[in-house]
């Protein structure tokens, strides 16, 4: 997929690899299901929040085997960034939990960069639902590992 044109000067095609890559790393050692999903900015008023829990919705995230999704959501301009686990996640694990991996997301974007950031998330993400999720014989995945963007931010001829 190609980076939309609100998010060029943050992403690159690379980035969306590897961002990739690393989900699809992280998602080896556990049965939960991460995603990473990118607008380019909030629309006035909008709250991130509930923003990024109406998109884990409309992804799907809902909808796997053992509730075990996690959705890493950045709205980049206007600098927010939310983690929305599933309900099979929080009948386990406290909101401190999220908070440090926060903390980690928020320092490496700020030092590295969006793509690094991003994929720090997923990495810590990755080790958290590990230890509290392992992999399953019968594990598959059963969402995308690629990058999804807000539809406001793809246009039909964003070709360029």
């Amino acid at each position: 997929m190609r980076v939309p044109r609100p998010l060029r000067s943050h992403l690159d095609e690379k980035d969306l690899d590897r961002i990739a890559e690393a989900v699809r790393e992280a998602e080896l050692g556990t049965s939960g299901e991460i995603r990473v999903h990118v607008v380019a900015r909030l629309l006035p008023f909008e709250n991130a929040r509930r923003r990024a829990v109406r998109d884990f919705h409309r992804l799907g995230m809902d909808q796997t085997r053992d509730a075990t999704g996690v959705l890493l959501f950045l709205a980049v301009k206007s600098r927010r960034f939310e983690i929305v686990a599933d309900r099979g996640i929080h009948a386990r694990v406290g909101a401190a939990a999220w908070e440090d991996i926060a903390a980690g997301i928020t320092a490496r974007i700020r030092r590295d960069g969006v793509a690094a950031g991003l994929r720090h998330g997923v990495k810590r993400i990755g080790r958290f639902l590990a230890q509290h999720f392992p992999i399953a014989a019968d594990d598959t995945n059963e969402l995308p590992n690629e990058v999804s963007f807000g539809t406001e931010d793809v246009m039909p001829n964003d070709s360029d």
